[in-house]
């Protein structure tokens, strides 16, 4: 039994047990490092997609710049065209009156003419 045991055997019988605790250790490691190597690539490929989602984001917000740009000529030129037609429409309004007047003036000399 073990209380029989001499000191020489009662260290072989430890270091025994640790050198099994120690392949076991090694073994639970090597898993871990395995693991942790499988994450690693995990976070390059996660790391190399963020990279190409910055370049989509960057591309995009270049094309909103060149749409900003191209809608600021558009609106530029729509109010161009709004003040024009305001002038058309005044002018417009003023040829009338003054058509109206002329009618009113025609019509006082064909009375004085006695022209029907």
């Amino acid at each position: 039994m073990k209380n029989d045991m001499t000191i020489n055997q009662l260290a072989e019988l430890v270091s025994n047990s640790f050198t099994e605790q120690k392949k076991h250790f090694d073994k639970q490691f090597a898993l871990m490092e395995q693991r942790l190597d499988n994450h690693d690539g995990k976070f390059v490929s996660i790391e190399m997609k963020l990279t190409e989602h910055d370049k989509k984001f960057d591309d995009i917000g270049q094309k909103l710049s060149d749409h900003d740009e191209k809608l600021d000529r558009i609106v530029t030129t729509l109010d161009q065209h709004t003040h024009f037609l305001e002038r058309l429409d005044q002018e417009r309004l003023f040829t009338l009156e003054h058509v109206k007047r002329l009618e009113r003036e025609i019509n006082v000399i064909k009375v004085r003419l006695n022209i029907k």
